[in-house]
């Protein structure tokens, strides 16, 4: 992955890094924003996540098919990029107090129905750029590097901001920040390395990857020499004497059968030097033993 696919990887990487960051960090932390920030009940919190949910379904399920019908790279750049764009416009809003639980949630749950979609394609850029021999190697460690990364890091920081200004804004702002710099990264980062997948077969878009002329494989785009062609437009097959019509010794243009095995033609043949064709077997039978040996004897 780091030698011949290293362009590729560090795309799947910081897809998976900055989605997990954007979706762990925000979504493990929301309870406690709601809670001390706008009081709350921790009883109650559950009932802000409906919405929460609801956008994070709604997201896939509409943005998904924009993949296939408009393209990878296009959906990809734009679904991080705008994400990122509405995080920074509802962390301004929070930090000058403009927001109540109720708007915040709407916020949040506007931020997600695109976000949604964004981390969905993180999994599925990581599925599909790579071939079969490394595929469920890739997806493997980049899950795991992104959720470590990602899902790790980022509650661990949130809680961290959170215990830092109980109740100041700022700190929180700028965890936001951090969010939407992770997903403006991803954003160039797809436009600069990413790969049109949409309409293609998996091997067709996983080819050689970033050096397949090395590996002997097809990258996508590789011309190939082109290799000896038929003329099938003067090719004439060889008929049957049933299919000719009975007619001995002709093919389907009235042109000769070539003499089978063993065979040769009579000095009789009008177009070989005479009539027709005289079969002579090449095996020699009974009556020709005999003959030979009345040579022989002959002879001696």
């Amino acid at each position: 992955l780091s030698r011949a696919y290293r362009g590729r990887a560090a795309l799947g990487l910081a897809l998976m890094v900055a989605q997990a960051f954007f979706y762990n960090a925000l979504f493990f932390t929301y309870a406690l924003v709601l809670r001390q920030f706008y009081g709350v009940p921790t009883a109650r919190s559950g009932l802000y996540m409906l919405p929460f949910c609801a956008g994070n379904f709604l997201g896939s399920a509409l943005l998904g098919t924009l993949f296939d019908r408009v393209g990878r790279k296009p959906m990809i750049v734009l679904t991080y990029g705008l994400s990122g764009f509405l995080l920074f416009i509802t962390g301004i809003l929070f930090l000058v107090g403009a927001l109540n639980e109720v708007t915040q949630t709407l916020c949040w749950s506007g931020v997600f129905f695109v976000a949604s979609a964004a981390a969905s394609s993180a999994y599925l850029t990581v599925s599909e750029i790579f071939p079969l021999e490394v595929r469920a190697l890739s997806i493997s460690v980049f899950f795991s590097v992104g959720t470590a990364v990602g899902g790790v890091i980022g509650p661990l920081v949130f809680g961290a901001l959170l215990q830092a200004g109980p109740t100041s804004r700022l700190p929180i702002f700028m965890g936001y920040v951090m969010a939407v710099v992770l997903m403006a990264l991803a954003s160039v980062a797809e436009a600069l390395l990413g790969v049109s997948a949409e309409g293609k077969s998996l091997e067709t878009v996983a080819g050689g990857g970033d050096s397949g002329a090395q590996l002997g494989l097809s990258c996508p785009g590789q011309t190939q020499e082109p290799g000896p062609r038929v003329d099938t437009a003067n090719a004439r097959s060889w008929v049957p004497t049933s299919v000719a019509g009975g007619e001995s010794g002709k093919h389907s243009e009235g042109l000769p059968v070539p003499p089978a095995l063993g065979t040769k033609p009579s000095s009789a043949d009008p177009e070989n030097g005479g009539g027709s064709v005289k079969q002579q077997s090449s095996v020699p039978t009974a009556g020709d033993n005999a003959v030979a040996e009345a040579e022989n004897r002959e002879g001696t």
